[in-house]
């Protein structure tokens, strides 16, 4: 375990817990270490734990596997685009089929009688809507609404349980159809987009294992960041489709659902977009021969006004500000009103569970209502789009419909079916637009006004006033009306539409995410956050902490004392201190716990070692969101008592923040990375280094992982063995000898790297038992790290088996863990390993960080080594007192001082021999350097 440790626990007083003690402490409900919310709703895990499993599957990672990972994302892009765009061809097939044949049935009807077929229209209608809502509550209540909201959501960072499942796809496909094939007040282009997301997440996880439609092959992408940039794809592919407007799509992705972006993620959503098109394109094109029943030129939606209006004056421009203000008021109204009647419904409904006669005179006539209510939404809006159609329709049929279908917009927005907002509001913004277009006409009656460019307008300003989106609006709108000409004026009614909406309450998904619960951040922090600081926004939560190594009654106690979904992990100090060392995730409890595997009867540390039984992948969370529970967790009394190490399995890294940071600090930071826990720790007493933008420019190399993959490593990686040789001969010194029956270690106590001195007061000589010593040199990180899980497992030896490991024992052990790391992440230390045995006296043993191993009788490490060692020779005698062994280690220090560039200034002497093992002296020198030790040492060094 690295003894990269950030910070003391905080005390009693400052709202900490685990520093009195290495226990589990009681959780306050109120803390937020587990972001649980209302209804299933839970937060994501963005951020890559670092852990040693991770870590080890990196390094095992071959050269091809880059290449291969990046195939896989253009590939799932590719199939992402493909699948979205047949489930469009799919739902529209069936809209307007179902429609299709709903009017002509009822027509032929009504020429006979006319509450025939008034009975005939009302029983398909029914007999869709039921269908749509009989699927949404009894296979897929996911399903329901637009799917928006819960996407934005997850995007976000927050997962509403079963929004990607693949019953709820299903549901959503066949739903949308009922509801709109129905009739209802609604459109498929909001489902649509929830059914991009849910097929980019069900490719992701390689199917669906419930309904065994699955592939391990391609379960690539398990981390929630990966499948964020899926989701991210799907949803422009959804709006592509919906809209055949790529580039609307993956502004409607970059501006409303996302709240993070890179370059890499918009180069593939704009590939999935286009492909979406191409796919949609390609259906179009086939469906013109007539083999598509009732599908037409309606079926997508596009309304071509390219042929409309060529000019406009800037008399204009103060209607156009009007329908603007308008779009505005009436977006916000529908916002708010929807949100009291969904409330209504379901305190109230939930609880509990005029007739308008179309006809005409003659048979050359047409009514203008009965072309907006007898039609396909798609088709009704192009109508009232079209161009030189003055005087096609009377101001008292468009108002008419405007209240009536307003009004049943506000009541259906919220049933349990799934809805899209975005073809409802074009086809009420683009009423209103064309009585504001009737209205010019006859005020400016020399003016070359089209009525269907004031609908158009309208439309996109009631859309701004709801959505309150602006940008990806705005070119959506222009792809789907094909007229470049009118961007100015779309772009001119969107911003005063949101700029008056926004006077009024927050945007249509927004308000709808806050109805169910969803806990989205915005962009930007509360004002009143830049005058808080994070111990402010914490004060009143208790920390709950988990030892090292913990007994697994007490990690049961902890899981279902709270819902906390991460617990910092706290370890014992050299001077018995309490240091966090890492945060472990409950979900990696609970799947430690299930397995059992890691149950050990000892309460010190295990090594490295027991993470061959574990891979990332056992650790990765199903997309359903549900994962383990406590009460899956069942283990016997003796299973109780035993004890689990955290150590590998917690992430040693994760992101911290100085208690006196402003709020609004740590909400920026929250959000942009997706995090879901953040460490909040007094103020740290030293700075270890300065990173600038230089520090970060590295250069690539064949060793280095390339291309959207970052190292995760605490160690320093070398590109050959020269330089990994050079790091572990650092200048420091450690000296053996053996005398009779006795053998000393020395070492000097600077931990420095190159020439520089960060520490003078380092013990390099470990006492690994009673009777053993161990001096390392080498890397300080893998030094401190190896020493440790050395002297750890000695301890667990001799607990398990009641006798101490011989000396030899233990220095094949330790020859075997550095070969054993050689091959993956190598310890670069060198070792001096001294012992006393009843049977065999003293011994020392010399083993180097490529697992080179020697019994010796006198030995060194570090540049130092160069100048003692022939000193050694000369002086060094088997039957030396220790008083003679001591003075010839005085020596060597002497020489070292004499000629090393950096002169250790304090040396450290221990010894062990039948008494045991323990320290025999310090050696302390001044700054400059001592004069030559004796003619003898003279001589030699000559």
């Amino acid at each position: 375990m690295a003894r990269l440790a950030w910070t003391r626990l905080p005390t009693a007083d400052g709202a900490g817990a685990g520093a009195e003690g290495p226990g589990p402490v009681p959780a306050s409900p109120s803390s937020a270490g587990y972001e649980l919310f209302a209804g299933g709703v839970e937060s994501l895990d963005y951020e890559v734990i670092e852990n040693y499993a991770y870590r080890e599957e990196q390094a095992q990672r071959s050269k091809f596997w880059v290449p291969y990972y990046v195939m896989l994302k253009w590939l799932f892009s590719l199939l992402i685009g493909v699948g979205t765009g047949l489930a469009a061809i799919f739902i529209n097939l069936a809209v307007e089929n179902f429609s299709g044949w709903k009017y002509a049935a009822t027509f032929a009807i009504i020429q006979h009688s006319y509450f025939v077929g008034f009975f005939v229209y009302i029983v398909f209608n029914l007999a869709l809507v039921f269908s749509s809502v009989y699927i949404v509550t009894n296979f897929a209540p996911a399903a329901a609404g637009s799917g928006i909201p819960e996407i934005k959501g997850y995007l976000n960072g927050v997962d509403t349980h079963g929004i990607l499942l693949f019953r709820t796809l299903v549901g959503k496909i066949f739903g949308s159809i009922g509801s709109v094939g129905g009739g209802l007040a609604l459109g498929k282009e909001g489902p649509l987009v929830h059914t991009g997301a849910c097929i980019a997440s069900l490719l992701g996880q390689g199917g669906s294992a419930k309904y065994h439609l699955s592939s391990r092959w391609v379960r690539i992408f398990e981390s929630d960041r990966d499948r964020r940039d899926l989701v991210t794809c799907g949803c422009a592919a959804g709006v592509a489709a919906a809209f055949r407007a790529p580039v609307g799509g993956v502004l409607f992705a970059l501006e409303e659902v996302t709240s993070w972006w890179r370059s890499h993620l918009m180069w593939r959503v704009f590939f999935t977009s286009a492909v979406v098109a191409v796919v949609v394109r390609s259906a179009m094109n086939w469906c013109k021969s007539g083999k598509c029943g009732h599908f037409g030129s309606g079926g997508f939606i596009i309304w071509d006004i390219s042929g409309g209006q060529e000019d406009y004056s800037y008399q204009e421009l103060l209607p156009m500000a009007i329908i603007g203000v308008i779009g505005g008021l009436l977006g916000a109204l529908f916002n708010q009103l929807t949100l009291y009647i969904t409330k209504w419904r379901r305190t109230y409904l939930h609880k509990k569970g005029k007739r308008v006669k179309f006809y005409c005179s003659k048979d050359n006539e047409y009514n203008d209502l009965a072309t907006i209510f007898f039609n396909t939404q798609d088709d009704a809006i192009r109508n009232l789009f079209s161009a030189k159609t003055f005087h096609e329709y009377s101001a008292q049929s468009l108002i008419t419909f405007l209240v009536m279908f307003y009004s049943l917009a506000v009541v259906t927005f919220g049933t349990a079916v799934p809805a899209g907002q975005f073809v409802p509001g074009i086809m009420i913004g683009s009423t209103y637009g064309r009585l504001v277009g009737m209205f010019v006409v006859k005020f400016y009656k020399k003016l070359n006004v089209e009525e269907g460019t004031y609908a158009l307008l309208g439309a996109a300003s009631f859309l701004g006033g709801s959505m309150r989106m602006t940008v990806s609006l705005c070119v959506i709108m222009v792809e789907i009306t094909n007229n470049l000409k009118l961007l100015p004026l779309i772009m001119l009614v969107l911003l005063i539409s949101k700029a008056v909406g926004d006077f009024f309450n927050e945007g249509l998904y927004e308000v709808q995410a806050q109805l169910r619960g969803i806990p989205l951040l915005d962009s930007r922090p509360k004002q009143v956050m830049r005058n808080m600081s994070a111990k402010d926004a914490c004060k009143n939560q208790k920390v709950v902490s988990l030892p090292r190594v913990s007994r697994i009654v007490d990690i049961i106690s902890v899981l279902r004392s709270n819902k906390h979904n991460g617990f910092p992990v706290v370890d014992r100090g050299q001077n018995g201190e309490s240091l966090v060392i890492g945060l472990i995730l409950r979900s990696h409890l609970l799947v430690l716990l299930q397995s059992k595997v890691d149950f050990q009867n000892s309460p010190f540390p295990c090594g490295p070692g027991i993470l061959n039984r574990h891979n990332t992948s056992d650790f990765v969370k199903p997309a359903s969101s549900k994962g383990k529970s406590i009460d899956d967790i069942h283990l016997t009394e003796d299973e109780l008592g035993l004890y689990l190490d955290l150590a590998p399995f917690l992430n040693p890294s994760p992101y911290i923040v100085p208690e006196d940071m402003s709020l609004a600090k740590v909400y920026n930071l929250f959000r942009q990375l997706g995090l879901r826990h953040i460490f909040v720790v007094p103020r740290p007493s030293r700075v270890v280094g300065l990173i600038t933008r230089q520090d970060l420019l590295l250069e690539e190399n064949g060793n280095n992982v390339t291309t959207e993959l970052q190292s995760t490593s605490v160690r320093l990686h070398f590109p050959d063995e020269s330089a990994a040789a050079a790091a572990a001969a650092v200048m420091e010194c450690v000296i053996g000898v053996v005398g009779r029956d006795f053998a000393v270690v020395a070492a000097d106590t600077s931990a420095v790297q190159s020439i520089l001195v960060h520490k003078t007061d380092e013990d390099k000589v470990m006492v690994l038992d009673s009777h053993k010593l161990m001096g390392a040199s080498g890397e300080p990180g893998d030094r401190v790290q190896f020493t440790e899980f050395i002297q750890k497992n000695l301890h667990l030896y001799q607990f398990r088996n009641n006798i101490p490991l011989s000396t030899a024992a233990t220095a094949n052990f330790t020859r075997g863990e550095l070969a054993t790391a050689l091959r993956k992440n190598p310890y670069y230390v060198n070792v001096l390993l001294a012992g006393y045995d009843s049977d065999v006296g003293a011994s020392l043993y010399y083993i180097d960080y490529i697992a080179t191993f020697h019994k010796i009788e006198k030995g060194a490490f570090g540049y130092g080594s160069y100048f003692c060692l022939s000193l050694m020779d000369k002086l060094y005698r088997p039957d030396m007192s220790v008083e003679e062994a001591v003075d010839l280690v005085d020596k060597c220090i002497k020489e070292i001082r004499l000629r090393l560039v950096v002169a250790p200034q304090n040396f450290i002497i221990k010894i062990v021999d039948k008494e045991g093992a323990r320290e025999y002296a310090r050696r302390a020198y001044t700054d400059s350097p001592p004069e030559a030790a004796t003619s003898e040492a003279a001589t030699v060094a000559a």
